[in-house]
């Protein structure tokens, strides 16, 4: 049986940020779509949605979390050991139906000298 001993360097971080976007013309009002020239030079306001929702108005939550577990130390000056972080990022955004996006961005294992 390994046993290991980790250090104070293995940590678990996490954050959470909830937005709203809201795309806006020169009125200030919300804009659903954007506009487009016509051939006679006057825009019309029936373009590409503004948002992906098509409301001119953006509802989202990211989370991310991180794991690493440490197990290096100082021996002779130098760093031995091994360590692996672990991120995953998720996003959902709110009001769209079958919509969200997770992605499991990084497993690092660095390997320092031997034990």
């Amino acid at each position: 049986m390994d046993s290991q001993s980790f250090t104070r360097q293995s940590k678990f971080t996490y954050g959470l940020v909830v937005e709203e976007i809201t795309t806006r013309d020169e009125t200030n009002s919300i804009c659903t779509h954007g506009s487009r020239a016509m051939p006679s030079g006057g825009l019309s306001m029936d373009g590409p949605p503004t948002t992906l929702s098509g409301t001119g108005v953006d509802r989202m939550a990211f989370l991310q979390a991180n794991i690493t577990r440490d197990n290096t130390e100082f021996v002779n000056g130098a760093i031995i050991g091994d360590r692996y972080i672990f991120q995953v990022h998720y996003l959902y955004p709110r009001g769209f139906k079958d919509v969200h996006y997770n992605k499991l961005s990084r497993l690092n294992h660095f390997s320092c000298g031997s034990k």
